[in-house]
C-alpha cells in the first residue's frame, strides 16, 4: 500500500496516523471512558507535533462532533451506548484525528437501518463536503452500490476493480460468489 509516493510501512506511527485514521467494526466495547474522553483520542497523533497546542486539539474535537452530532452523549459512558451511538462515537474519533483517509471495516455491520442510513450519511458528507478518502470494507452490497464511486471486488485470488456499476455487474458478482444473481427472479418468480 502506498500514500502519497511512500510504502505504508515506511511511515512512522503517527505520521501515518496523520494520514489515515482507522475505524474497526469490533471496537473493546468494555472501555469505561466517556464519549468525549474516546472522541479526544483523536488528537492523540497530533500530540508531540504540534507541542500539546490544546487551542488546535479543542477545534478538531469540536469540528468532530459537530459534524457527527454526538455532542448529546460526550458527558455519557461509552460503555453503556447502544451499537450505532458507539459507531458514530469511533467515526467522530476518526474525525478528530483530521486524516485525510478513513478506512472502515464494516461500519454498519449489525446496525438497525435507521443507524445504518445516518453513518451512510454521514460518510458521503465526509466524501463530498470535506474532501476525505473514504474506504469501507462490506459485504453489503447494497451498501456498496449506494455509497461506493469506485470499488475493489475481492474473492480469494479473483480482484476486480473500477467503477461501482461496472465492478458490481450480474457477471463479475457470479464469478466471484459462484451462484447464480437473478435466480430468484427466473421464471416469474
Amino acid at each position: 500500500v502506498i500514500i502519497d509516493n511512500k510504502e505504508i510501512g515506511a511511515y512512522h506511527k503517527r505520521e501515518l496516523a496523520l494520514k489515515m485514521a482507522y475505524v474497526d467494526q469490533n471496537f473493546n466495547q468494555d472501555l469505561p471512558l466517556k464519549v468525549a474522553d474516546i472522541i479526544n483520542l483523536g488528537n492523540y497523533p497530533r500530540e508531540m507535533i504540534v507541542h500539546d497546542n490544546r487551542r488546535e486539539f479543542n477545534s478538531h474535537f469540536r469540528d468532530a462532533i459537530d459534524s457527527t452530532g454526538v455532542r448529546y452523549l460526550l458527558d455519557r459512558s461509552y460503555n453503556l451506548l447502544s451499537g450505532g451511538e458507539k459507531q458514530k462515537v469511533m467515526i467522530a474519533r476518526a474525525v478528530c484525528q483530521s486524516s485525510e483517509i478513513i478506512l472502515l471495516d464494516e461500519p454498519t455491520s449489525s446496525l438497525d437501518i435507521g443507524n445504518k442510513v445516518e453513518i451512510k450519511e454521514l460518510l458521503l458528507k465526509f466524501n463530498r463536503q470535506n474532501g476525505s478518502t473514504i474506504i469501507m470494507v462490506s459485504h453489503d452490497l447494497n451498501e456498496v452500490a449506494a455509497v461506493a464511486d469506485y470499488t475493489i471486488l475481492v474473492d480469494g485470488s479473483k480482484i476486480v476493480t473500477g467503477r461501482t456499476e461496472d465492478v458490481l455487474s450480474d457477471a463479475n458478482l457470479e464469478a466471484c460468489f459462484y451462484t447464480k444473481i437473478n435466480r430468484f427472479y427466473e421464471n416469474g418468480r
